[in-house]
């Protein structure tokens, strides 16, 4: 049988520091003194991402109202966001705060009735950006929801238009899988350790902190990498924890459009450890095409914190690969069959210099290249196989 090949088409780590947005924390309770659940009360949400990063057009919503962010807002150099009402959230315990970063008393930019109003016993609150497909950046699901309102019960929104961002219409039912589920916990709101890369947490009043980093909650899971690699017609996944806390197990799932995942397996964890842990999972038979996948680590209080994304594409036989692209001791060139009596590669460095160069031998269809010794910097793989030649970069 021939092998299959892939190439990496990665959409993201988890726990890792790129361009992305995050929810970060939500207060749905107000500390003592302030409206609960009414129009414009003192909740707020806090949004954290890459300094920089444009925002503008992004809409939170919880399926009863809408935010809409306005044309060219970029994440502030500290990384870290707020929506909410300007009179109530400066001050919504005693730790104090900042002015928020978006008032929607006075934005002219949101939809709804009871703005910012949030449920204690149960609610979701979604952030999307309807320029891109699937338009979910992240939604979360806290408390106990009754029944109708859940995401996947929610009726499609219009978002306010206002300068630079026109009226549009989102499908919150249809992204509703990927909604992170937190469980029951019975405080004033929840947040994320380290800004916005861990998994939710119950706070109470005085570790709500809008415009303050959360970096003294706890963390569950700190994962160091998530991969995958086509192996035998299958695709071998793996992951490495940094440590865990309460970990009770894995939860692998499977998509092939990035939205509507399935769970192809479980995997125990380590329950609580500060030892660096590897885990892998085969998945087999897998078909030509691109594969999504992520992971979902369970705690022994049923709480659960999705993995972000990584895909691979499995394409057609015969056709050479070379991975990982970002090296640190070696990388691979691999095909769908042999590589026959023809194939040899040469690698040049960045000036020019041939640096190695070899003969693949005809009877494999994968070689591992020793970069060990090799300077950073970038490289170029010449591979020829049957008069073909093909040009692939890899970065130490």
């Amino acid at each position: 049988m021939m092998r299959q090949i892939f190439t990496f088409l990665f959409i993201g780590f988890y726990f890792t520091s790129f361009a992305q947005v995050t929810l970060n924390e939500i207060i749905y309770d107000p500390p003592t003194g302030f409206a609960d659940g009414s129009n414009t009360a003192g909740e707020w949400v806090e949004l954290f991402g890459t300094a920089g990063t444009d925002i503008g057009c992004y809409v939170l919503t919880d399926g009863d109202w809408s935010v809409t962010i306005p044309a060219g807002t970029l994440i502030p150099s500290d990384g870290i966001y707020v929506i909410g009402n300007a009179t109530y959230a400066n001050t919504p315990g005693p730790n104090g705060s900042t002015a928020v970063d978006l008032d929607v008393e006075t934005c002219g930019c949101t939809t709804g009735a009871n703005i910012m109003g949030l449920t204690n016993t149960g609610e979701f609150v979604g952030l999307y950006n309807p320029a891109t497909t699937p338009s979910l950046v992240d939604g979360v699901i806290y408390e106990s929801p009754s029944t109708g309102n859940l995401p996947e019960n929610a009726v499609a929104i219009t978002t306010a238009a206002i300068t630079g961002c026109p009226s549009q219409t989102i499908d919150i039912a249809a992204s509703a899988s990927s909604y992170v589920s937190v469980g029951s916990g019975g405080n004033v709101g929840i947040a994320r350790p380290l800004d916005g890369t861990g998994p939710w947490e119950y706070i109470n009043a005085s570790e709500a902190t809008p415009n303050v980093g959360n970096s003294t909650l706890p963390l569950p899971i700190e994962l160091l990498t998530f991969e995958a690699s086509a192996r035998n017609k299958g695709v071998m996944l793996k992951w490495v924890t940094a440590s865990e806390l309460d970990n009770e197990y894995f939860i692998i799932q499977h998509s092939v459009d990035g939205v509507d995942f399935d769970e192809i397996g479980i995997q125990e964890g380590e329950g609580t450890t500060a030892v660096q842990q590897t885990y892998t999972f085969t998945h087999r038979d897998v078909n030509k095409g691109i594969h999504y996948y992520r992971i979902i680590d369970v705690d022994f209080d049923g709480n659960k914190e999705k993995s972000e994304i990584i895909s691979l594409q499995i394409i057609g036989e015969n056709e050479i690969v070379v991975y990982p692209t970002v090296v640190e001791n070696s990388f691979t060139i691999e095909t769908g069959s042999s590589f026959g009596q023809q194939a040899f590669f040469e690698i040049i460095d960045i000036s020019g210099r041939k640096i190695q160069k070899g003969i693949l031998n005809k009877d494999d269809n994968s070689f591992q290249i020793n970069t060990s010794d090799w300077h950073n910097g970038h490289y170029i793989i010449q591979v020829v196989q049957k008069g073909n030649w093909e040009i692939h970069r890899v970065i130490k």
